[in-house]
């Protein structure tokens, strides 16, 4: 079972003279760090299979423990990318780990598997096998070192538009200060921010004057008296507050379990990082033109030996492979945006799977509107009455949906008077897409194009649409007999 995953950055830029020390190649100093701390985890039973190729460990002297012989990978051109990966058991836990150089940083992302007995996950016995990142002061996917942040009243406003802020990419753990200290047992701020150490930030109020001010800007989502709330991203002040989870002060070992669930549910929407995900492509493309060069310099070395009539034969079956291995490499590039779509699908299907804890106690919210231009309306009415009911039943609707519209929607470059968008994001199997923006929770569909209709959407693409040109925008209500208006 997928537990979580998580992205580190160490950079070069941001190492100084004197506390830091200089490390002539960062990515070797990380790599070590990493050998070292696995030499430490692995337990006194360890034998050789827990780890999983790189880097080489192996029974030393006679007690019989674990030692390490250093391992740095080089690649033997220049041209390869430094990428190091290894999978390590220990215990219930499954780790992948991969370390990776990004110009002159180097980026880390890991990804852990709970294979135990049981749907509860004990995230608070994962082993630490991040520690080895603690000497190079580790930042998070976002750019931000670990600590708990102190929230003062004079930047509460900057913290609810951080919150509310549609880049943010973890989930925001804030605390509260208590009214009586003794009648408050949470989890202390440190001991949650060490846990979720690049999976979240852990924001902790100073006094009960921030306390007070935050929640007199955000009195639907307020949080007092030594309570905790999780913030999750995409938070909005509109949002049901059932999606951004709450504990009252005595709530205990119960809320660092349930916080620790919340936060590592939330991860797994993350995705592979895009640094190594673009390492993992140039490794292969490197040994592709690696393999294709040892050939040419195999057949090199035998043409002296050889007549003319088999270097021919030679070179024609040289051919055959280059060729093989293009159509290789355009068929893996096809597979890849294949899977990345599914992954996308996979993804909006977690988040709906995770959306609610107990969907007895869903809280009504005002539902979203579609609107329709006076073009959009027109084009609607001059379809045939089955293509119609299409659009209905199948477009329409998932337009108001607003996970799944976002998921598969794509933002159109060029757009004039605010963004605008196309759903579905690639052409489907029959040509239908909407060309929309959003106000709010509601979508301004401003031109429908059905089948035949693909170049007038290619030319709109090309140009760039320009929001102030539709107007006369009326709503779209679901009709209960053909399943629209």
């Amino acid at each position: 079972m997928l537990a979580f995953r998580r992205t580190f950055y160490v950079e070069k830029a941001n190492e100084t003279e004197g506390e830091i020390t200089k490390y002539e190649d960062l990515f070797q100093a990380v790599s070590e760090s990493l050998q070292t701390t696995l030499v430490e985890l692995l337990p006194d039973d360890w034998n050789e299979t827990v780890v999983d190729g790189w880097p080489n460990i192996h029974r030393k002297g006679d007690d019989g423990r674990p030692q390490l012989e250093m391992s740095l990978w080089e690649p033997k051109s220049g041209q390869a990318p430094r990428l190091l990966e290894m999978t390590l058991e220990v215990s219930d836990w499954r780790i992948e780990l991969a370390i990776g150089q990004s110009g002159d940083n180097v980026v880390i992302y890991e990804k852990a598997h709970w294979a135990g007995p049981g749907r509860e996950i004990p995230l608070s016995d994962y082993p630490e096998l991040v520690r080895f990142l603690r000497p190079f002061e580790a930042k998070n996917i976002e750019g931000y070192k670990a600590k708990v942040i102190p929230l003062r009243k004079e930047k509460v406003q900057d913290f609810i538009d951080f919150l509310k802020s549609p880049d943010r990419q973890m989930p925001v753990v804030f605390y509260t200060s208590p009214h009586r200290t003794s009648e408050c047992n949470q989890p202390k701020a440190k001991q949650v921010q060490e846990q979720l150490w690049g999976l979240a930030y852990v924001v902790e109020a100073q006094d009960r004057e921030t306390v007070d001010l935050f929640n007199q800007f955000l009195s639907s989502h307020s949080t007092y008296n030594g309570a905790i709330r999780i913030y999750m991203p995409r938070f909005q002040p509109s949002d049901s507050s059932r999606h951004h989870p709450f504990w009252p002060c005595n709530k205990g070992e119960r809320a660092f379990q349930e916080i620790l669930s919340d936060v590592a549910r939330e991860s797994i929407l993350s995705g592979l990082s895009d640094e190594i995900a673009s390492l993992r492509k140039r490794r292969e493309e490197y040994q592709r033109n690696e393999a294709i060069r040892l050939r040419q310099e195999t057949l090199r070395s035998r043409q002296t030996q050889v007549d003319s009539h088999e270097w021919e034969e030679m070179v024609t079956e040289l051919d055959k492979q280059c060729q093989q291995l293009r159509e290789e490499k355009e068929q893996l590039e096809a597979e890849t945006a294949t899977l990345r779509d599914k992954n996308r699908q996979l993804e909006w299907r977690l988040r709906q799977q995770w959306k609610t804890r107990d969907d007895l106690q869903q809280e009504t919210t005002e539902a979203p509107q579609l609107l329709l231009s006076k073009k959009a309306w027109d084009q609607f009415r001059s379809m045939s009455p089955d293509e119609q009911r299409y659009w209905e039943r199948h477009i329409f609707p998932k337009l108001m949906d607003q996970e799944l519209r976002d998921n598969q929607s794509e933002l159109i470059s060029g757009s004039k008077g605010g963004p605008t968008w196309v759903y579905p994001r690639h052409r489907t199997h029959d040509g239908r897409r909407v060309v929309y923006y959003k106000k709010g929770r509601d979508v301004y569909a401003c031109g429908l194009f059905p089948t035949n209709e693909h170049d007038e959407y290619n030319r709109l693409r090309i140009e760039g649409p320009d929001r102030e040109t539709y107007v006369g925008f009326s709503p779209w209500t679901v009709n209960e007999e053909n399943g629209g208006s």
